[in-house]
């Protein structure tokens, strides 16, 4: 219903402001891209953006999101190819559930692209070691002792809040360039076994369907 202030402003040919959108969800929207259509409606006064579970591979257009402070990636196909445009403000990333393989590109880019960064969440990647991909404790705590040793200005890793003993024991670990470069090497070798093993898993699974079939 019009009230008294719209119908004043009316009479003067005045429109009344449009609140501003600062926080936009398009979660479960299938994007496989983030449209012109996005950028123009949003990119101005977006802080808050969620595109949990579409198939976007591509960043690249949130250039023009100049006041973005929160990016919500989970479910979408970035790996760690993805270009991340410069975000000086973003200090939350979630890109849970993602497509992210070698972790040591992908902090190079985010160092790079968001240098005020203090909370990032990475679980259900091959990058991000944990239990339920099949890493194991010591696997996963390396991946947290590297990445807060890159990431300096970390408070939380996957949603967990970093001590300053993990800092201290971090840097105790990766304190030297060739502590670092022997991570990676370890790295590599470690995705090229999980790759492996799932593409075992994925052969033994259709096996046994085919066996099933045949028993009809």
């Amino acid at each position: 219903m019009e009230g008294f202030g719209d119908r004043i402003l009316s009479l003067f040919g005045k429109k009344k402001p449009q609140p501003v959108e600062t926080r936009i969800t398009l979660a479960w929207k299938e994007l496989n891209e983030i449209h012109f259509g996005i950028v123009d409606k949003f990119a101005k006064d977006c802080k808050y953006l969620d595109l949990t579970n579409n198939n976007i591979s591509s960043i690249e257009p949130l250039s023009a999101f100049e006041q973005l402070e929160v990016l919500i990636l989970d479910g979408n196909k970035i790996s760690d190819n993805v270009v991340i445009p410069k975000m000086e403000k973003l200090h939350t990333l979630w890109a849970n559930r993602c497509k992210i393989t070698l972790l040591s590109p992908f902090l190079d880019k985010l160092l790079n692209s968001a240098p005020n960064l203090k909370h990032l969440s990475l679980l259900g990647n091959v990058a991000c070691p944990n239990y339920f991909i099949g890493g194991t404790p010591k696997q996963y705590r390396d991946f947290r002792y590297y990445v807060i040793c890159r990431l300096k200005n970390l408070q939380t890793l996957d949603e967990t809040a970093i001590t300053d003993e993990e800092r201290n024991d971090a840097s105790k670990v990766f304190d030297s360039k060739e502590a670092l470069l022997a991570r990676d090497q370890e790295e590599l070798v470690r995705v090229k076994d999980t790759t492996q093993k799932r593409k075992s898993q994925i052969i033994e699974q259709k096996t046994k369907v085919l066996e099933h079939f045949r028993f009809f």
